[in-house]
């Protein structure tokens, strides 16, 4: 046994706490102690003169008690390093951020996106139906725009995008057809089936009037459905009918424009010969006031900021860019001329965890530089917390050693004390740990 890692564990919380060591080579407990004062860790490493590298957490405690057991390679665990160079640029940004982050947008950035794919919207003299809002907002989000933008300018929610967008496209399809879609193909279904016994039936030489007979349908049907250009669609699905107001639409919508009620453009267009009742003209007008209330917020506002929520930052400390959802790289520069600060600081997190998985210890004094440079007190308490400790943290990126296996055997220990209650006497405890390892 020359290499061990030792972490503390409390025997009764805030009261009385016990050390553990563990073989770093064969992942075992080696000992349990019931202190974890300097004296008595330091007394117990000193009778094991073979020991040369033992790994633990920042605790200054344990520093001074392996120092005075003898010349040991003392390694600072990479997990306690991250855990707070993260806690503390997290506390940073808290003071830099409120939140919700007001990032601005370069004029037409995203409009000029949105607007060449909404344009042929605009002009057209019918509203979009929530199938093509939400056959667009796929389309828009797929080229990188932010699903805020996409809900404000087509006025969708943003939890039934994030619904539809985790579909699959035949999913997608099923959901969005409408009651009527369904009906129809239920009933061209069911004709096709019919055609296809009509036309199985006079295969086996089944006359025309018998078919008819047997499957109770008119002789002029049957006759329609041998003929092999027969269509199961309806001729008239999907075409608009005729309305008797089409005629008097442009004269509304001038009307409309000129300021004039309901009732004032009703009785203007009944002098022209309308014959209609009053409930098409109403609901007619409701649609124009709508297309055009929506085609004046579109022109007349866009966006000109994106908000985005502290906590999405707060993730870039932990993920990289492209596993934060909702962020994207241009995103990302917008952010750095608003906040330069907020990116440098994430930067910073960034390169240490480089650091630590490249074992680049050279980069250590230029990376502590820039830490104090920076003029942050969290940041600064974390770099005197480096330089109290500095040739630990100098190993702990030098060599794969870590704390991983004692975080691991502390949580079996809590097992099993949870099992005895938590009344477990330490020798008891101790005996226990040791022989299930």
């Amino acid at each position: 046994m020359t290499r061990v890692c030792i972490d503390d564990f409390a025997l009764k919380k805030r009261e009385r706490y016990g050390t553990i060591m563990i073989d770093i080579e064969t992942h075992r407990v080696i000992d349990m102690i019931e202190s974890r004062t300097s004296e008595a860790v330091s007394q117990w490493l000193g009778s094991f003169p073979n020991l040369q590298v033992v790994s633990r957490d920042g605790s200054l405690t344990y520093a001074k008690a392996i120092s005075e057991a003898g010349d040991m390679l003392q390694i600072s665990d990479r997990f306690h390093l991250i855990k707070n160079l993260t806690e503390y640029a997290a506390t940073e940004l808290k003071k830099e951020l409120k939140l919700i982050v007001k990032i601005p947008v370069e004029e037409g950035q995203q409009t000029k996106e949105m607007g060449n794919l909404l344009e042929k919207s605009r002009d057209s003299k019918r509203l979009m139906t929530f199938a093509e809002k939400i056959e667009m907002a796929i389309e828009l989000e797929a080229k990188g725009i932010l699903k805020s933008h996409i809900c404000k300018e087509l006025k969708l929610d943003s939890r039934a995008l994030n619904k539809f967008l985790a579909m699959s496209p035949s999913e997608r399809k099923t959901t969005l057809k409408s009651k009527t879609q369904k009906q129809h193909e239920e009933r061209v279904r069911q004709k096709e089936e019919m055609v296809q016994q009509v036309r199985e039936l006079y295969e086996n030489e089944c006359s025309q009037r018998g078919i008819s007979r047997i499957l109770s349908i008119d002789q002029r049907t049957v006759k329609r459905y041998l003929d092999p250009d027969f269509d199961p669609v309806h001729p008239r699905y999907g075409k608009k009918q005729k309305s008797i107001l089409d005629a008097y639409c442009q004269i509304i919508e001038t009307l409309f424009l000129k300021g004039l009620s309901s009732r004032e453009i009703e009785q203007h267009i009944r002098e022209k010969g309308y014959t209609g009742s009053s409930g098409l003209i109403r609901r007619y007008l409701s649609k124009v006031k709508k297309e055009k209330r929506e085609a004046y917020t579109r022109k007349t506002f866009p966006p000109q900021v994106d908000w985005i929520k502290r906590h999405k930052i707060l993730q870039l400390l932990y993920k990289p860019l492209e596993e934060v959802k909702e962020f994207t790289q241009d995103l990302m520069m917008r952010l750095e001329e608003a906040f330069p600060r907020v990116v440098q600081i994430i930067q910073l997190v960034a390169d240490f965890k480089t650091m630590l998985k490249t074992n680049a210890v050279y980069l250590l004094e230029g990376w502590l530089k820039r830490a104090s440079s920076f003029g942050s007190d969290s940041l600064d308490s974390f770099v005197n917390g480096i330089q109290r400790d500095k040739m630990a943290v100098i190993h702990g990126i030098a060599f794969p050693y870590n704390n991983g296996l004692a975080e691991g055997k502390i949580n079996k220990l809590k097992t099993i004390k949870r099992v005895m209650y938590g009344r477990c006497h330490f020798d008891s405890l101790r005996n226990k740990v040791l022989l299930l390892s």
